[in-house]
């Protein structure tokens, strides 16, 4: 036989609270072997309640008929099927006493409670308060009043000397929200407790048993008494189970006999305590106690909906800000972030910041009041490699805690919540709160609060009366409502981010791959020079020219001219003005040999250098080929259109907007939209030519197939999602008709992907709105074929036989003014060619086009 040795160095952050070997002094508990049906456990004050001593009935069966009367009312029960019953409400009621059960993997415990049997009358009249009650917070809501009146009134219904009610901060500190009490009690009203005081493992008991009855502080510990080889029994959902001394002694400290804790559930979480206090001991009978515990759980549905409104509120609120945001759908992810950035002063004001930053392609965006650039870039590399990595968000109201560096700056960032917006490392946006020096109302010292002793445990507070603590270096922390907002606005940023990424992307990549294909197609020579006129990059019909020369890549451009013994002067270009410049050179022995270059010079911002774009056409006997000498210059006109054309109108534009700001008499409105059309037509060039800064990858597309296992569904589903917004946006209905007899199929997704998204791009282009585009799909185990119908503006007779021709240069334009470059149907017909597949159309004029493809697989 074995009973728990009890320590006054129980130390209740280490030892498990659930695993106890002793009980409370107002009841019995027994312990049967499920299996064998032997009494396993008892409670060492059996032998004063029944007169038998605990030992002789370890080991013995419960079905012993020598056994006492309470003994056989345990094997009466057990006899019943203990499958049937509860183990939340008693099994057995009498004047005296309580029978309750609970059952066990391997044991049957029973608890035999000395409560006295309260009237019924009592208990109904209770019940209809706590009805009205709660009616008349669900339509008031929770409000700090309200808090304060929940505690009056339960405090009438219940009989108790005190009820408060105890909420758990973010930072683990608890604090009194609301209090009711005698007068002659102390009042801890807005008082903060330390986390200590509830330990993690006793915050994990109450998830599991949301309620803890402590009936008499100053009671000894009944021992439980077991066989030898008997574990410890999980008390966990005993009433009766044992309080720690550390427990009894922070009872006694505040005054009191009696203590009862509830746990307040909100979104499975522990949220905070609804606790009753009485300064003698008072009993508990299982009527008062499931009304008791029924309210707790009234008012963790209350806190919950409240919470749940804030949110919601808060969601809208933001919402209606992010929807002006997104109203500018058609900017590039580094423009959305300036048009962010004006719309932030607003979302402070929601969160509650002081200011905040936004890191995107390595650039920092300011608003409201944030730290200098300096520092911003050090906490954006600490964040970036600390808190960040391998998370999506950060936050804290105490920053120089972790990053001491904000010592100068604490001022302005005392507290920070920190997000990723995009798969960048240093790409992210980060809310500032200054710091604020706040006094703390504590219940008692907290840095006394953890006193170890000299055996190792814990010494539990011996006074609570008022601490006062000077907080400086924090910020107001951040509550969870916040946190959340924060974590709305994040997820709309990454969303549109990533979606104009992907657009961008996809538009660049399918630039690069027609202009590509379109020098292919036109035999003549394509370079890109440097600043300092070296080439960067050249097709490969200017490196035939130049072929004895070897690689000529990064070689100056006069000096393999001059080694090709050819006579020619490289043109000054204008440095003021992007000009388009014209030179005709002799080359080599042959004077009848000569090359044109025509060479186009303009600035890249982001790197900073000049770049040169030039066509070399090769006019040998020009004499003789007049016809073909115009042919080419129609194709040279066509790819400078690509390269320059659509430069020319954004740059009048500029020039006339800028003639207007000159005059004296130019409204501020009106000037604010001539800036507008400057700064909108500038960022349209410099996209323009960003697009052929890096022109040398061109050389590296493949054309050999690129296979994959590719799921079908899935596939024509993103495809359809990615362009559904361009059809949205111009008010076209895209209508699908997708048919697949097999799942899966291995082929070049990359190529189909840009062939579909040209046709449907294109069926766009020369669609009117409140048309409809048929987009539809067949797949077979050995064949895909792809359609793409719409009741546009069609194709004339006379040009059809054309149409797959690169720059065929058609009379059809596109309705919207979009721009179009007149060799991607050309492009898709090589790609579904290189994939061995068959590409045509049918169409009648003003009546719309059918374009299909059909590939094996």
């Amino acid at each position: 036989m074995t009973g728990g040795k009890l320590s006054n160095s129980f130390d209740c952050s280490k030892i498990p609270v659930r695993f106890v070997n002793h009980i409370q002094n107002f009841g019995i508990l027994i312990g049967v072997e499920k299996k064998s049906h032997l009494i396993s456990h008892v409670s060492e004050n059996i032998e004063t309640a029944f007169g038998v001593p605990g030992h002789t009935l370890l080991g013995k069966s419960i079905f012993l008929p020598e056994l006492a009367p309470p003994l056989k009312k345990i094997a009466y029960f057990i006899q019943q099927d203990t499958q049937k019953l509860s183990s939340q409400e008693p099994i057995d009621t009498d004047e005296d006493h309580e029978l309750i059960f609970h059952k066990q993997d391997k044991y049957d415990l029973f608890e035999w409670l000395f409560f006295k049997k309260k009237p019924e009358n009592e208990m109904n009249n209770s019940f209809h308060k706590i009805t009205l009650l709660y009616e008349r917070l669900r339509r008031s809501g929770m409000s700090t009043d309200a808090v304060q009146s929940i505690c009056e009134e339960l405090k009438s219904i219940f009989l108790f000397d005190k009820v408060l009610i105890y909420r758990f901060r973010s930072d683990g500190h608890g604090e009194v929200i609301g209090e009711a009490r005698d007068d002659s009690m102390e009042d801890y009203l807005g008082l903060r407790f330390p986390a200590s005081d509830v330990p993690p493992q006793v915050r994990e008991t109450y998830l599991l048993n949301p309620l803890r009855f402590i009936q008499n502080a100053y009671d000894s510990p009944i021992q439980i008494l077991s066989l030898s080889d008997q574990p410890a029994l999980d008390l966990t959902d005993c009433l009766l189970k044992g309080v720690s001394p550390v427990h009894q002694d922070y009872i006694r400290a505040m005054n009191l006999t009696t203590s009862l804790s509830l746990a307040l559930i909100v979104q499975d979480k522990l949220w905070g305590l609804l606790c009753f206090h009485h300064r003698t001991p008072k009993e508990l009978p299982y009527p008062a106690r499931s009304l008791i515990h029924f309210t707790s759980q009234l008012l963790g549905m209350l806190i919950e909906i409240h919470e749940d409104e804030t949110k919601i509120n808060l969601e809208l609120e933001v919402k209606k800000k992010l929807l002006h945001i997104a109203h500018f759908d058609d900017t590039k992810p580094k423009d959305f972030i300036d048009i962010f950035i004006t719309f932030t002063t607003k979302l402070l004001k929601i969160l509650n910041a002081d200011g905040c930053c936004i890191s995107y392609q390595g650039k920092i965006e300011v608003s409201g009041k944030t730290p200098p650039l300096a520092f911003l870039h050090g906490l954006i590399d600490w964040l970036a490699e600390g808190p960040l990595m391998g998370s999506e968000y950060f936050f804290t109201d105490h920053l120089i805690e972790k990053y001491p560096q904000v010592k100068e700056f604490i001022h302005l960032a005392a507290g920070i919540m920190a997000y990723r917006i995009s798969p960048g490392k240093k790409e992210m946006i980060v809310w500032f709160r200054a710091d604020q020096i706040t006094n703390v109302h504590w219940g008692g010292n907290p840095n006394r609060a953890e006193m170890m002793l000299s055996e190792g445990g814990l010494s539990p507070h011996h006074s609570f009366s008022l601490y006062v603590e000077t907080v400086y270096g924090k910020s107001v922390p951040w509550l969870p409502e916040e946190i959340l907002t924060a974590n709305e606005i994040q997820d709309f940023m990454k969303k549109v981010i990533i979606e104009r990424l992907y657009v961008e992307k996809r538009i660049i990549e399918g630039e690069v791959l027609q202009f590509q294909l379109a020098v292919d197609a036109v035999k003549n020579g394509i370079f890109i020079l440097s600043s300092d006129k070296k080439i960067l990059w050249c097709n490969s019909y200017f490196s035939q020219v130049f072929q004895d020369q070897g690689d000529i890549k990064g070689h100056s451009f006069v000096h393999v001219l001059q080694r090709a013994k050819a006579d020619y002067l490289f043109p000054e270009v204008d440095e003021q003005q992007n000009g388009l410049c014209e030179h005709e050179v002799g080359f080599g022995e042959d004077p009848k040999k000569f090359l044109m270059f025509y060479l186009n010079a303009y600035t890249i911002e982001l790197i900073g250098e000049r770049r040169y774009i030039g066509v070399a056409y090769d006019m040998t006997n020009i004499k003789e080929t007049t016809e073909k000498l115009k042919k080419l210059n129609e194709q040279k006109d066509n790819f400078l259109r690509m390269a320059a054309h659509d430069l020319r109108n954004p740059l009048a534009s500029i020039l006339m907007s800028a003639s207007i700001l000159k005059s004296q008499n130019v409204e501020v409105n009106a000037a604010k939209k001539l800036n507008e059309i400057i700064e909108r037509q500038g960022q349209f060039m410099l996209a323009m030519l960003n697009k052929f800064v890096d022109i040398s990858v061109l050389q590296n597309i493949e054309i050999n197939e690129k296979k994959e296992q590719t799921q079908l569904q899935k596939f024509f589903d993103e495809i359809t999602a990615a362009n559904k917004i361009l059809f949205d946006a111009k008010g076209i209905n895209l209508r699908t008709a997708f048919r697949f007899e097999t799942q899966e199929a291995f082929m070049d997704r990359i190529k189909i992907k840009q062939v579909i998204e040209n046709l449907l791009s294109n069926a766009i282009k020369y669609s009117y709105p409140d048309t409809t585009v048929v987009f539809k799909v067949h797949a077979t185990k050995n064949q895909l074929y792809v359609e793409v119908e719409d009741q546009g503006l069609g194709i004339p007779l006379e040009e059809q036989d054309r149409i797959f021709m690169p720059l065929a240069n058609l009379s059809p334009k596109p309705t919207g003014n979009e721009s179009s470059t007149g060799v991607g149907l050309s492009i898709c017909k090589k790609m579904i060619q290189s994939l061995h597949g068959e590409m045509g159309f049918t169409s009648t004029p003003q009546k719309g086009s059918k374009f299909y493809f059909k590939i094996p697989f």
